[in-house]
């Protein structure tokens, strides 16, 4: 792998870019800037998670960049799996966290954060196993060890950072995030520089970044032991609260991965790679995307205790009104000029630059995401997360009917569309939901 050359220095300038647009988006838009800042826990929420999206995408970018379509394919397919038992952690522990955590003492919620680290070390068992699968089935066993140990460090790291959330206290996670985000983007600089940039390589530096940012906000958070005689009942109360999220999130997370390894399976992973190159500049919007959940479930949920089930509707839709006109512009710029972004991030010569088309699909998908995301946390807020269990399986059943055929006969297109169909189901039942339930 070359050294921090003259083309590296270059490739830096497609992200700076980026960074431009999205102050221009925020400048011409000062009303709901000026309301973020109002609010604090909005803003910090949003600063918090664009300090994340932007580390997980300038990541994936430098990957895309340097590795070869093959093991970008390999890595993308691996990290998805990773993301997989991350959705299970932001449901089935995040979710109750917040819940709980919103009519609780400051020693009830440490008490809490403490259950929850032992429910993320369950997780890990059985994801571990999952990981060791992937790895076999991808011809990279010897991957595994460290493929599992950057799952484990990643889900410490969430769990300690959602604890800070489910205190509102954003402003305080966004260190421990950008060590273990941002920290992640320069290492990876540091070993393209060294010219050690391979698929172990990220993994490893992965696992160091997260476990770093971890001990940060442990400290931070303040974690008590689990009392053990009352471990029971809080199984109990997560497991209420969190079954039918995380059913829902397994659903919608493992439906969404099914598409690139099936494109894998059916036209290899090189296919995979075109495919994640394009999420990658949607990555962009994922600030909104997760920092709309953190605000409405959380906030959602102290409305709902205190005013009734309308205060709480009405935050869910301020906030899913607000994060709208800021992420607006973007997709409209992709959907308008795909080439031409591709060819700004991924530079004239990548095969990439043909997929404009695809970036254009995945706009039209990415709203409905922003749509689904909005009514799922509301839903989750107020304690109706079956609904959007229901929805997600309705919309994965769907999915899935048309993708084995789709993917063996068109290839990526059909990934992309199945893609489109599934969220295009699960938004319309979330919004049936919605007119009816609430």
């Amino acid at each position: 792998m070359p050294g921090l050359n003259d083309s590296f220095r270059l490739s830096i300038r497609p992200s700076c870019c980026a960074l431009t647009l999205m102050k221009s988006v925020c400048t011409d838009t000062p009303a709901p800037i000026k309301n973020m800042v109002k609010l604090g826990s909005g803003f910090w929420s949003l600063a918090d998670q664009g300090g994340v999206s932007l580390g997980t995408f300038l990541s994936n970018w430098i990957l895309a960049r340097n590795l070869d379509r093959l093991d970008y394919g390999i890595f993308a397919l691996l990290f998805g799996i990773l993301l997989i038992a991350l959705s299970i952690h932001s449901t089935f522990i995040a979710i109750p966290l917040s819940v709980l955590g919103a009519d609780s003492t400051d020693r009830e919620r440490k008490h809490l954060t403490g259950y929850a680290f032992v429910f993320a070390a369950i997780i890990a068992v059985p994801m571990g196993f999952v990981c060791l699968g992937a790895c076999i089935s991808l011809k990279r066993a010897a991957l595994s060890p460290l493929v599992v140990i950057a799952m484990f460090s990643w889900l410490l790291q969430e769990t300690a950072r959602r604890a800070l959330m489910a205190e509102l206290r954003y402003r305080d996670a966004l260190w421990g995030d950008a060590i273990s985000y941002l920290g992640q983007v320069l290492a990876l600089v540091i070993v393209f520089h060294e010219r050690l940039l391979r698929i172990p390589t990220a993994f490893v530096v992965m696992a160091s970044t997260s476990l770093i940012a971890a001990v940060l906000q442990v400290s931070q958070v303040g974690v008590m032991m689990p009392r053990w005689h009352d471990m029971l009942p809080v199984v109990k109360r997560f497991y209420s609260l969190g079954i039918w999220p995380m059913l829902g999130s397994l659903i919608s997370s493992g439906v969404a991965q099914v598409f690139p390894w099936t494109l894998a399976i059916a036209r290899g992973p090189a296919q995979t790679a075109m495919y994640q190159a394009a999420v990658n500049l949607l990555a962009v919007s994922h600030p909104l995307l997760f920092s709309i959940g953190n605000l409405i479930v959380p906030s959602s949920a102290r409305a709902m205790a205190t005013d009734g089930i309308h205060a709480a509707k009405s935050v869910a839709l301020r906030y899913g009104a607000q994060g709208a006109l800021l992420v607006g512009p973007y997709y409209l710029l992709l959907f308008l000029v795909p080439r031409r972004v591709l060819n700004l991030l991924y530079g004239a010569s990548s095969p990439y630059v043909s997929f404009g088309y695809g970036v254009r699909i995945f706009v039209v998908a990415y709203i409905l995401v922003y749509l689904s995301q909005v009514l799922s946390a509301l839903f989750n807020g107020i304690a109706r997360s079956k609904l959007s269990f229901t929805a997600s399986l309705a919309g994965a059943t769907i999915a899935l009917i048309v993708t084995i055929p789709l993917i063996a006969l068109t290839g990526i297109k059909g990934a992309l569309s199945a893609f489109c169909f599934f969220w295009g189901a699960r938004c319309m039942l979330l919004i049936y939901c919605y007119r009816r339930a609430i």
